[in-house]
């Protein structure tokens, strides 16, 4: 979605995953450990301190506190910048629909001109 190769991607963008493990299923998709999710926020959230952050997926969202209304949306946080990429799992149907996905790749490619 951001018109970048693997290679650039990975160079241009720092990513970091919340939970260490996966969490196995639960439900209709996998599970998400909400207690042991806001422990590593906790952890996690002074590293961010005055960054731009895309938080992949509502649930690592609320687990840092952040509560942005629609996705790909702005709002500042911690003394720095963040938004909410819905996840891109096979159990979320939101990028079915054409415009949800055109509106992700044009953020997605927006941030990639702008990173690094």
């Amino acid at each position: 979605m951001s018109g970048l190769t693997k290679k650039a991607y990975l160079v241009r963008f720092e990513r970091a995953n919340l939970l260490d493990a996966w969490p196995g299923k639960g439900g209709k998709g996998d599970a998400f450990p909400r207690a042991e999710a806001r422990a590593a926020a906790a952890k996690m959230e002074p590293l961010l301190r005055g960054r731009t952050v895309v938080f992949v997926g509502a649930s690592v969202a609320r687990a840092f506190g952040v509560k942005i209304p629609f996705y790909l949306q702005w709002a500042s946080w911690n003394e720095g910048w963040a938004a909410v990429l819905p996840h891109p799992s096979g159990i979320n149907r939101w990028y079915n629909e054409p415009a949800n996905a055109l509106c992700a790749e044009r953020f997605m490619r927006r941030l990639a001109k702008c990173a690094g």
